[in-house]
């Protein structure tokens, strides 16, 4: 009798422990954990009418690299008469210079479908995508026109590979 409940004592402690550590594993509220992976989110600001504006987007304090990107707003922006385009840059701490992050220079927002997700296509250079302490990644946005529709409630969430 002495054993069962021993053992029954031993069985209780076990899985409350393992409950802690879920538990804990879910604590961190401002992202979204997976194992070795985190993804973030950075609203965007409006463009500049013609002209640009800067967007810083993560300051990187360990080594990651960057899986995906995806791009989302609320209201796309229309421009008539020019244009309205993204591009995603790591300045580089080592290199002291700015690596492209995105298969293209850059991305036209207005080709966006509102309320909808879009996956950036990233870099095929592989260490254009691998993120050092102390490198900083921002977005650039550029408008080349006075007549135009800002969008509204832009996102970017970005999924990076912690190291």
């Amino acid at each position: 009798m002495l054993k069962k409940t021993f053992n029954a004592i031993c069985i209780a402690l076990i899985a409350a422990l393992l409950l802690f550590q879920a538990g804990a594993a879910f604590a961190d509220t401002d992202r979204i954990t997976f194992p070795d992976r985190e993804l973030i989110s950075v609203p965007l600001s409006a463009f500049t009418v013609n002209g640009t504006a800067y967007v810083g987007v993560l300051a990187v304090d360990k080594a990651m690299t960057l899986k995906s990107a995806t791009l989302q707003c609320v209201v796309i922006p229309v421009d008539a008469d020019g244009t309205s385009t993204l591009a995603l840059t790591n300045y580089d701490i080592s290199a002291t210079t700015g690596d492209n992050m995105l298969s293209t220079a850059t991305v036209d927002c207005e080709a966006l479908t509102a309320l909808t997700q879009s996956d950036l296509t990233l870099s095929a250079t592989a260490a254009d995508l691998v993120l050092a302490n102390g490198d900083f990644l921002y977005v650039t946005l550029v408008n080349n026109s006075a007549a135009m529709t800002n969008w509204e409630g832009a996102v970017l969430t970005l999924e990076v590979d912690v190291q």
